[in-house]
């Protein structure tokens, strides 16, 4: 068996919160924003129909 050990979510740079597990029990990866990708915004993603934007707004981070 192989383990793989895997940081996700913000860091303390970037809001200090782990990725969410939703409602439906879907753990939801939150990308670490990027300085070679500054294109592609959280508002860009979505699950479900909803922004990762929207998703991050609910969760009430600092």
């Amino acid at each position: 068996m192989k383990v793989i050990l895997s940081r996700k979510g913000f860091d303390s740079q970037y809001g200090q919160i782990s990725s969410p597990i939703l409602p439906d029990s879907t753990l939801l990866s939150l990308p670490i924003p990027s300085k070679v990708d500054v294109e592609t915004k959280f508002i860009d993603l979505s699950h479900n129909g909803k922004s990762y934007y929207e998703i991050i707004k609910e969760l009430n981070p600092n």
